[in-house]
């Protein structure tokens, strides 16, 4: 059985935007553009409160960021990753060095050598792709093995392989959906394959609802 755990993402300091103005209609995705290390989502809040914008990428929530009134704030959506594996053994923790690449598919093997009687050696070996737009994780130790996922020096992902010979993909594809809660109210989700993406929360001068772009 696997279990995941997801990190918020932390941000740069928030800026402050200009008034709020009418909202252009909402655009359901963007152009792709190349991925760099200065890459990132910008999440602008015109309300007169603080909304919580989440970010979904396929399955897993990858950051949930509060953005002051009338502040904007940035994500970082590089392609910069780095991991590490810890586990048990004989009742002590061990992590791995840290493995780090650029790019968004990667074969990441957890194992433990035994370099003389009763010393062990755990190790954290990269071994190409074996899946387009994953992280694959194996562990081949016999107790779970949890992987810290970084990218750009932010928190991605924990993921722990809980059995031996286990693995489990983490996906980097560059899609992701956006929403955000204000004033306890969520916005209608939107969607981008742009990593350098403007979000922006608008609130709905008919009625108390608001309303979330993407540009």
């Amino acid at each position: 059985m696997n279990e995941l755990t997801h990190l918020q993402v932390p941000v740069a300091k928030q800026e402050p935007v200009p008034a709020p103005r009418s909202p252009a209609a909402p655009t359901q995705s963007a152009q792709p553009v190349p991925a760099t290390a200065n890459t990132g989502f910008t999440l602008v809040n015109t309300t007169p409160t603080s909304a919580e914008f989440r970010v979904m990428q396929g399955s897993n929530q990858v950051a949930k960021v509060s953005v002051a009134p009338g502040a904007s704030a940035r994500m970082p959506m590089g392609d910069a990753y780095s991991v590490s594996a810890t586990t048990m053994i004989n009742g002590l923790a061990l992590t791995t060095a840290t493995v780090s690449f650029k790019a968004h598919s990667a074969f990441l093997i957890a194992r433990v050598k035994l370099s003389a009687p009763g010393l062990y050696g755990f190790e954290l070996l990269r071994i190409g792709a074996t899946q387009p737009k994953a992280i694959v994780l194996e562990n081949t130790w016999r107790a779970p093995v949890t992987f810290n996922i970084t990218r750009n020096d932010s928190p991605f992902d924990i993921v722990t392989v809980v059995d031996a010979y286990d693995e489990l993909p983490v996906s980097t594809a560059q899609q992701w959906q956006i929403f955000a809660i204000v004033n306890g109210i969520t916005t209608p989700s939107v969607q981008t394959t742009n990593p350098d993406a403007t979000i922006t929360v608008y609130p709905d001068t008919d009625d108390d609802n608001y309303t979330l772009t993407v540009s």
